[in-house]
């Protein structure tokens, strides 16, 4: 066979039979690409090296070697190392974010670089731990994800710290945050003289900058320490944004105080107790640190170290009071993990360690081919799972037993969408509130219940409420008294939605986020926004975490089936869709109303009818007959006029602005379908001037190509570009 061209390998071309090149990577390194791993199904970097000499081939293994043994959410991990035809090659995580360098041009204040510092600090303390040097930290090397995480990358000039002082690192770290404040690279000698540096970061600095060793940290730990305290000290700056970049410069209108702040709850996680083989026993230890370090991103919530904790790994006797005590918490998150071959049972439990009565149990099935999955996947969704639980002891909870039981119907009601209603969310979050008027989750679970109440179409029977004043005054009221709870961010944006500040609500995502990273209700928020509105990779990477870190999420599979569709992927379009119809009965209409809705674009009717079949045509329910409504005008011979009598019917009442935009929608879709060109752009028009945002369906959407070219069509697709890309641009 002959050897490989030496020419860089092209988009598109298939490298070692395993990695689809999607792009290179720009920057420092020339032989860096994104690139679709098949074997695994996901995107890696992967670094191609050329003609390496023995020395040089020695120290890239090497640094792959060193790499490999860092697990921590903070350092971009390395999968594989390989040689093909004679070109050496490394594959590591793929982050997509922007670096600390492009994050420094858009001034983060104290608190932002405090919080990026930590999360860099945590990743060192890991590398340290594994006996790892990074050596070559700079603003290039650190990027920030879409969702906030603060990734270490590029290990070209690790070492083992048996061959380097972990000072090397910290001292690269105080330079970064001084070059992230002031814009310039900061010394020892300039920081006692600088006006530019907060008075309580000079503490930190001086830690990691001293000349004389004897007054430098010894390790990352002790500089955490330090930076905590510095940002205990600063309050939020008016204006400042969430550290992620993508919602960097998406401003809140205001950053309200709450009228009451509820003392932070201190929680442990224990080592949970292994059964398997002894050769995976590491799957243990990796689940305490993703579950510690994941909680202790949680705002509300001080979580012990996993080195508090891990003292207690052979314990037999494990009393939650006793523990609670010696630890210093409120509650221990215990479990096992018992391993079958490759397959995992993890049963993870919440203790009170003042009455040592279980709290909240819950079991979790996964797989370990890949360790790295376990602690991202798995750990992410117990840790959310646990945050939705600690919300009631979070807060002070309720000691009113009636209060409380109508808390748990409101939420699980919110759950499953039944929100209107004498036993519907809204009516028992309001029973909460006249019972514990100050109850701060009730007050976000109210907010988020009315504004997705007020999205459902209106039953005829049903007493009038005046939705948009009652949904206003609940959002103002969260964000006043209970603003550090995601419900309240994810309704604010719902209710930014409404007057098309989708910037505003992309904020609002953002800050959710940033409040709790685990929360999956916000990815599907934001992955959905992002989907429709220009970021599709982004929004479907958002989607498939929020359906991983909560299943019963199951409208995310349609939206990926819905995008899929709109790129003539229906492939991808019946797996996701048929997804949801195996695993939804909530959301059995509106996911045969997507059926009807891709028939009409691809012009199938068999699949048409066999959605309409699945409709009960004698449901009393307005929103169910509206859904079912779509399909017959396309079954039927057209007739404008009863079609457009139906248009007019359906839309009667209907105030929400996102609502009547999608019906909007769906009605263009109707008369694109029939070719009427007048009825189609009118729908189109009224759409835009309302809040349409989904360029990937105007766009996309085969039944518009015969109105693509007229100047109308391209005025309103100019209107919704602009909105959409106002949304995440940097102005």
């Amino acid at each position: 066979m002959p050897p490989e061209s030496p020419q860089a390998p092209t988009v598109n071309q298939l490298f070692a039979d395993r990695y689809r090149i999607e792009a290179r990577i720009h920057g420092r390194h020339p032989t860096r690409y994104r690139a679709h791993d098949h074997a695994v199904g996901e995107v890696v970097t992967l670094e191609i090296r050329e003609q390496l000499g023995d020395h040089e081939l020695e120290q890239f293994r090497g640094q792959a070697r060193l790499a490999r043994r860092v697990t921590h959410r903070n350092v971009a991990r390395t999968y594989d190392i390989g040689e093909h035809r004679g070109r050496r090659y490394l594959t590591t995580e793929h982050v997509e974010g922007v670096s600390l360098r492009e994050w420094r041009d858009e001034r983060p204040g104290p608190v932002e670089v405090i919080d990026v510092a930590l999360q860099i600090a945590a990743g060192l303390a890991a590398m340290h731990a594994a006996g790892v040097g990074h050596r070559g930290l700079e603003l290039d090397r650190i990027l920030i994800e879409t969702g906030g995480r603060v990734v270490i990358t590029d290990f070209a000039d690790a070492c083992s710290l048996a061959d380097a002082e972990p000072g090397v690192d910290l001292d690269a770290l105080g330079r970064m945050v001084g070059e992230l404040l002031t814009g310039s690279p900061i010394t020892a000698a300039e920081l006692e003289t600088s006006t530019e540096l907060p008075p309580a970061l000079l503490e930190p600095l001086r830690g990691c900058l001293a000349s004389d060793p004897a007054r430098r940290y010894s390790s990352a730990s002790e500089l955490s320490a330090a930076l905590a305290r510095a940002r205990a000290q600063l309050q939020p700056e008016p204006g400042s944004n969430p550290t992620h970049p993508s919602a960097r410069s998406w401003p809140l209108d205001t950053h309200p105080t709450p009228r009451t702040v509820a003392r932070a709850k201190a929680l442990a996680v224990l080592p949970f107790r292994y059964r398997g083989p002894a050769d995976d026993s590491f799957v243990a230890d990796a689940l305490l640190d993703e579950l510690t370090d994941v909680l202790a991103m949680t705002r509300g919530l001080k979580v012990s170290g996993s080195g508090a904790t891990s003292r207690f790994a052979d314990v037999g006797d494990r009393d939650p009071r006793v523990l609670g005590a010696e630890l210093g918490v409120d509650v221990v998150v215990d479990g096992s993990i018992q391993l079958l071959g490759k397959r995992l049972r993890i049963a993870a439990r919440l203790l009170d360690v003042h009455t040592g009565f279980q709290l909240w149990s819950e079991r979790f099935d996964g797989e370990l081919a890949d360790v790295f999955e376990l602690q991202d996947k798995l750990g992410q969704r117990i840790a959310e799972a646990l945050r939705v639980e600690l919300e009631l002891i979070g807060h002070d909870g309720l000691a009113d037993p009636e209060a409380l039981e109508s808390y748990l119907r409101a939420r699980q009601a919110k759950l499953r969408w039944r929100l209107r209603g004498p036993d519907g969310a809204v009516a028992h979050y309001r029973r909460v509130l006249e019972r514990a008027p100050d109850f701060r989750p009730a007050i976000a679970g109210y907010s988020l219940a009315l504004i997705r109440a007020w999205f459902m179409p209106p039953e005829r029977h049903e007493q009038h409420i005046d939705w948009p004043s009652a949904t206003a005054a609940a959002v103002e009221r969260a964000m006043i008294e209970a603003p550090d709870f995601p419900e309240t961010r994810i309704a604010a944006a719902s209710w930014s939605v409404q007057s098309g500040d989708y910037r505003a609500a992309a904020e609002h995502l953002g800050e959710a986020l940033r409040i709790a990273p685990t929360c999956a209700l916000a990815h599907e928020y934001l992955g959905r926004l992002q989907t429709e509105a220009g970021q599709p990779e982004k929004g479907l990477r958002h989607l498939s975490l929020a359906i991983e870190l909560d299943p019963q999420l199951e409208w995310c599979h349609a939206d990926i089936a819905r995008y899929r569709a709109l790129q003539g992927d229906m492939l991808g379009y019946r797996e996701h869709m048929d997804l949801l119809l195996a695993r939804t009965e909530r959301l059995h209409v509106a996911a045969h109303l997507y059926e009807m809705r891709v028939g009409a674009w691809t012009r199938d009717l068999e699949l048409i009818r066999r959605a309409l079949a699945q409709i009960d045509a004698n449901s009393p329910d307005t929103g169910v007959q509206i859904m079912r409504g779509y399909g017959p005008p396309l079954l039927s011979p057209h007739d404008p006029d009863a079609l457009a009598s139906f248009h007019e019917q359906a839309s009667a009442g209907i105030e929400n602005s996102r609502l009547r935009t999608l019906m909007f929608q769906m009605w263009a879709e109707h008369t694109a379908y029939w070719s009427d060109r007048e009825r189609t752009l009118a729908h189109l028009e009224a759409a835009t001037d309302l809040v349409l945002v989904d360029l990937t369906w105007l766009d996309r959407c085969p039944l518009f190509e015969f109105v693509r070219a007229e100047p109308r069509f391209v005025e309103l697709r100019a209107r919704v570009r602009a909105r959409a890309e106002a949304i995440w641009s940097s102005d």
